[in-house]
């Protein structure tokens, strides 16, 4: 349990007690596991994006936190966006949703969804790796 007190933060772990008193240590205590190439790649994301929200981290830095934690086709995914883009969540979930080849109308860009509908359609091949 997290509560905020003033500018800090003050974290409670059932059985332990007081665990951390200010946000750097409740930071690190929202600690996410590695993927692998077994888990479900949308239901990781999923846990991970809830774990970041219940320790009330900002979303600017959930990327540093996640990208560690890849490994595969989704580090891969990572590793493939440019220095900027490697920084949006949003972008990165996208890339990494993609190379699994599943797509997400709200994060696919207007030129992702102009190139899926013509590869629906018949007008070119796409292979996704």
């Amino acid at each position: 349990m997290i509560s905020k007190l003033n500018r800090g933060y003050t974290l409670y772990r059932p059985g332990a007690g007081l665990v951390a008193t200010n946000w750097a240590a409740a930071e690190s205590e929202a600690n996410v596991v590695k993927l692998t190439e077994k888990d479900d790649i949308e239901a990781h994301l999923t846990t991970f994006e809830r774990i970041m929200g219940a320790y009330d981290i900002a979303k600017e830095w959930w990327v540093f936190k996640l990208a560690p934690q890849l490994s595969g086709k989704a580090q891969q995914a990572y590793a493939a966006l440019q220095t900027d883009e490697a920084k949006d969540c949003k972008r990165v979930k996208a890339n990494i949703l993609r190379r699994y080849n599943i797509y997400v109308t709200g994060l696919a860009s207007e030129a992702d969804m102009v190139v899926m509908e013509q590869a629906m359609s018949g007008y070119c091949n796409l292979y996704f790796y």
